[in-house]
């Protein structure tokens, strides 16, 4: 991901960065591995993001918003606890 402000979704599932489609681009690129790399990445990516400025608590929402509906309820749990640590970053 380039950066959060790239982020776009519909809240459908059918998100895009830069004119790809966001989820399934994120899926094929985390596929096979734990959730604890995944955890681990989404974790520095926004610490990073924090840092240069680039990453608010109002995109952080958005993500949210557009990756819940494709959840199921054990999964939107495990993102909310994410999300509630990145906007703490």
């Amino acid at each position: 991901m380039r950066d959060f402000k790239d982020f776009k979704g519909d809240g459908k599932g059918k998100e895009s960065v830069g004119g790809t489609d966001f989820v399934y681009k994120m899926a094929e690129k985390f596929n096979g591995r734990s959730p604890a790399e995944l955890y681990g990445a989404v974790i520095e990516e926004a610490k990073k993001r924090k840092k240069a400025g680039t990453l608010s608590n109002q995109e952080i929402d958005a993500f949210y918003s557009a990756l819940a509906p494709i959840l199921d309820d054990e999964k939107k749990k495990m993102l909310q606890k994410v999300i509630e640590k990145l906007k703490k970053i």
